[in-house]
């Protein structure tokens, strides 16, 4: 656990972390985080809210995701993250988006 928690950590210093280290991460120190199904491959790091860790996901990623896996055009992405996905509560693990643009 410890290298996957310096791991985490170093992520801001851009070691590369993979989704899967994240994943064991909060599930051995904050089991109650919601994770986003079906966008594990946009699954990019960890915020800390207070004394709650959220899984934090790449929009753009998950937009890519969407196009590829279900064949949505990109219109048609965005709409599906912004109703779908960013407009869904289920509590205060709700996973985070981070976009670029």
């Amino acid at each position: 656990m410890m290298h996957v928690l310096m791991s985490c950590i170093n992520y801001a210093n851009h070691i590369h972390v993979t989704a899967n280290e994240i994943r064991e991460l909060l599930d051995e120190t904050s089991p109650e985080t919601v994770l986003a199904d079906g966008f594990d491959a946009a699954l990019i790091g960890i915020v800390r809210q207070f004394t709650k860790s959220l899984a934090l996901y790449d929009y753009d990623q998950c937009v890519e995701i969407l196009m590829r896996r279900d064949k949505m055009a990109h219109e048609e992405a965005i709409e599906f993250m912004e109703f779908n996905v960013l407009g869904a509560w289920v509590g205060g693990y709700t996973p985070v988006f981070s976009s670029g643009s």
